[in-house]
């Protein structure tokens, strides 16, 4: 396993934080869109788990040096001690993996479905078709319960802003002054916003119910499991 040292920690909403780490010796190797373990050296209570948990890479594979993980904050003694970890400690970094990854092809238009904390392994990916300037032609659909619990929404915008080729849609389903789209992502929004549905390939990131249900949405509007790829997030 390569050893990480906490950088930075930046506060992206009331209960998410995003953790910048530096590798002292060696280079951290991912595809963007990618996941990897990060290994706590204690943990005050480890439960059947252990101290060892999985996240996507929030930060573009073009950075080998450094990288950046972002999570929500939950009652678990695992999340408990990442989130009480003072800069320059250590961590251990393996288990890099995924299929959940930007494809190489460009032709393929790319649909992006991201809940809450599943934005993470869009903004990987995201990072690094605007840094390589990439020919691939991106929407993402992002659903948030409101904006105050929405992370990397500014710097979806300026991505959005500077990336002719990238397109951002965002709803909030339970904000009352979002000027936005309210409603949850079902079969009649991604028809709505995709015009060539059934061409596009599909990346799913979200809690198990947000799969689930991009999952209940592609059987009804007709596209095959060959064409979309869900990547669950789990609280820990």
């Amino acid at each position: 396993m390569l050893k990480a040292n906490l950088l930075t920690k930046l506060k992206l909403a009331k209960d998410a934080m995003q953790f910048d780490f530096e590798l002292p010796v060696g280079e951290l190797l991912f595809k963007p869109g990618q996941f990897l373990s990060i290994k706590l050296p204690k943990v005050r209570t480890q439960g059947d788990e252990g101290n060892v948990r999985y996240f996507s890479v929030a930060s573009s594979p073009a950075e080998t040096k450094k990288f950046s993980i972002a999570t929500r904050l939950t009652s678990s003694a695992f999340k408990q001690a990442l989130f009480g970890m003072n800069l320059g400690e250590e961590v251990e970094v393996g288990g890099v993996g995924g299929d959940m990854i930007l494809p190489e092809a460009t032709e393929q238009p790319l649909v992006f479905l991201a809940g809450g904390i599943g934005i993470t392994p869009f903004m990987s990916i995201l990072s690094y078709s605007q840094f390589r300037q990439t020919d691939h032609n991106i929407t993402l659909l992002y659903s948030n319960r409101n904006r105050a619990s929405a992370i990397y929404l500014d710097e979806l915008g300026k991505i959005a802003e500077d990336s002719p080729n990238f397109r951002l849609i965002t709803t909030m389903t339970d904000d009352e002054y979002w000027p936005g789209e309210k409603r949850p992502i079902d079969h009649e929004f991604i028809k709505a916003y995709i015009e060539s549905y059934k061409a596009a390939k599909y990346l799913v990131a979200g809690p198990a119910a947000f799969a689930l249900a991009m999952a209940n949405n592609f059987d009804r509007l007709g596209i095959t499991k060959e064409h979309f790829i869900l990547e669950e997030f789990f609280g820990y």
